[in-house]
């Protein structure tokens, strides 16, 4: 994994050298700087794949025309290289980044819909000639690599960290009113908005190219329902044995790297899975790592449970327990990595400092609980959809379809119609209430909720689907891609640890949303444990999977979704922190956040009356913020080269 930088239309040392200090974490191994005429790319290296020098980048064509700085990891690229050697082509090196750069020279822009895996990347081509140059970029179909794009004083500027162009002078460290109210409100900034003004995601899924003449974005990919219809046809025992061997396919596939490599095991059905899979290699034992706590977060610690599976398996484990103690002292370096403030993520932050410490790879369970159906609101969709009918939505739908096609909002059927899914679905994950978000930034109710609305909107494009894929999508779209992607991201770079998602995988998902709704959210089975995956029917055909390769406790024991007692450690060893920050909030956030309403928060959860993600939420904000005006340089993008 590798943090990347450029600019385009200027061309500066200083600035380029900013933007490749600030992404040192993502890359420790090596880095560099490439410049030429109007553009300069920059990298920081974190070597999985061929690590000796011939990875270097950012890394040219063979004519030192076409160079490209590259995030990610491309997992069929021996695949594709095989083919490009058929045609005859010949490699300096073992990377999947000089595979990317022979695939973009033979077919263009449209070689990125052949790449499998995360990535995130640039590639400056001077081909043209003087004056027509241009740059591409492309991000992965989930977005599980960051790519952030800023457009100031004709320069054209791209980076891993929206932190990068404050630290390059290409924009000022100035909070978005807007990004803040989604902060609030969903727990994460939506794309394409970030935390920053100014400064713009490229979507999931999408390709963008630069010239001097403008700035062109299409999308490449999407999930889709029923891409593989025959899989309707399928009994569930079959079902599950083509499921169980596609994820063999895709795990073995993600496996590949010239480092050590390890899982983290939460002890659940998803995690617990992958690792089974990766065993079953034979390869020699598993390394895994889960974090637990103390005394004060025993109810809340599933580490027993990841202990069990690691014992079946034979795996090599290590647990991280987290104590306030340790809270506090990582607080500080944790806010330091985040690229966007979030209201989650620690546990990620903590996890990924165990399994640093051993291995530069890490596979991780993240995306199951999107495909198949794990989340309660998937159950809470699916009956709220029965009990409106499909009359009812089915206008609903229809109403939907026309405002679009006439260009206005979604938000303008909620006027009509109240109870509607996008609004459903809003109730479903909130931090701060409608009412709470517009007392905090000083806003009349009903446009905080109007402006949530439209946050869900933009990523509810399976309006046609059934309950359970059009739930997938928004999920995936939003909770998924905003947060717990960007929040894996973030953290695991802090410790310089690359981690792989193997259920968010194109073939994966397009195999998930082609199963008969039954194998993903089926009937309870009333033997089971209340909460468990058989007692409630989530996530049938891993559970089906899981039966064969995992003890039996793993399906049929009560589920314990992944925490942490940061309340206890709020109103503890934390408390002076707190209301030091949110109580004297700096004039960034004052700019937007009300400081009487902040202190209002605080003083509700001292007294039980509000959840503790509030107050966090304004401390990360606060924080994060800080460190940002702390950390800008002096540097300034004044002027395009000409």
């Amino acid at each position: 994994m590798c943090g990347i930088a450029g600019l385009f239309g200027y061309n500066d040392d200083r600035a380029i050298s900013a933007m490749v200090d600030l992404l040192g974490k993502r890359g420790p191994d090596d880095r560099g700087v490439y410049r030429h005429g109007i553009a300069c790319l920059g990298h920081t290296r974190l070597s999985i794949i061929d690590p000796s020098p011939l990875g270097h980048q950012p890394m040219s064509n063979a004519e030192g025309t076409v160079w490209i700085v590259y995030n990610g990891e491309m997992y069929n690229f021996l695949t594709e290289r095989a083919e490009l050697e058929a045609l005859g082509h010949r490699f300096v090196s073992k990377t999947d980044t000089e595979v990317i750069l022979a695939l973009y020279e033979r077919y263009g822009d449209t070689f990125v819909e052949r790449m499998r895996g995360m990535f995130a990347f640039a590639i400056y081509d001077r081909r043209p000639g003087e004056g027509r140059e241009r740059l591409l970029l492309a991000r992965d179909h989930f977005g599980i690599k960051p790519l952030y794009h800023a457009h100031s004083n004709g320069c054209f500027a791209f980076a891993s960290d929206p932190r990068a162009f404050t630290a390059a002078g290409v924009v000022a460290p100035e909070l978005d009113p807007e990004a803040v109210r989604q902060f609030l409100m969903r727990g994460a900034v939506y794309q394409p908005r970030t935390i920053l003004k100014d400064v713009f995601a490229l979507e999931p899924g999408h390709r963008l190219v630069v010239t001097r003449d403008g700035i062109d974005k299409t999308s490449f990919w999407r999930p889709e329902p029923a891409r593989l219809p025959l899989l309707a046809t399928k009994t569930r025992s079959e079902l599950g044995q083509l499921l169980e061997a596609e994820l063999s396919r895709v795990v073995e596939q993600q496996l590949i790297a010239d480092v050590p490599l390890g899982a983290f095991l939460s002890g659940g059905l998803d995690s617990s899975l992958l690792v089974a899979l990766m065993a079953r290699r034979g390869a020699g034992p598993v390394r895994t790592f889960s974090v637990g706590f103390g005394i004060e977060g025993t109810e809340l610690d599933e580490t027993e449970d990841a202990l069990l599976v690691a014992n079946y398996l034979g795996t090599q484990h290590e647990r991280l327990e987290v104590n306030s103690s340790l809270f506090a002292d990582e607080l500080p370096a944790f806010v330091a990595g985040l690229g966007q403030p979030t209201v989650d993520g620690f546990n990620s932050y903590m996890v990924s400092k165990a399994a640093a410490r051993h291995v530069k790879v890490a596979i991780s369970g993240t995306g199951a609980d999107e495909i198949f159906a794990g989340y309660p609101w998937f159950s809470s969709m699916r009956e709220f959809s029965s009990r409106r009918g499909a009359h009812f939505s089915n206008r609903v739908h229809e109403f939907e379809r026309q405002f679009r096609r006439a260009g206005w909002p979604t938000r303008s059927v909620a006027r009509f119609f109240p109870e509607g899914f996008v609004s459903r679905y809003a109730s479903e994950y909130r931090h701060f209430s409608p009412p709470q978000v517009a007392d905090l930034l000083g806003l009349k109710a009903a446009s905080a909720a109007l402006s949530d609305e439209d946050d869900l909107a933009a990523v509810d494009y399976l309006t046609d689907a059934n309950v359970l894929d059009r739930t997938s999508a928004i999920c995936l779209a939003g909770y998924t891609g905003n947060q717990l992607l960007r929040d894996i991201d973030s953290t695991s770079m802090a410790h310089s640890l690359e981690v792989r998602v193997p259920y968010l995988d194109p073939g994966i998902v397009d195999f998930a949303l082609s199963l008969p709704p039954e194998a993903r959210l089926g009937a309870p089975d009333p033997s089971a444990a209340a909460g468990s995956y058989r007692g409630t029917g989530t996530k049938q055909i891993l559970a089906d999977i899981a039966d064969r390769l995992l003890p039996p406790e793993v399906t049929r024991r009560s589920k314990r979704g992944f925490s942490m007692p940061i309340d206890v450690w709020l109103k503890g060893p934390l408390r002076p922190l707190m209301e030091s920050t949110i109580r004297h909030l700096s004039p960034a956030v004052t700019r937007i956040v009300d400081q009487t309403a902040a202190s209002s928060v605080l003083d509700r959860f001292m007294r039980n009356q509000c959840h503790w993600g509030q107050p966090w939420m304004l401390m990360v904000l606060e924080l994060w913020a800080r460190d940002l005006v702390a950390t800008k340089t002096s540097v300034s993008v004044e002027r395009a080269v000409a």
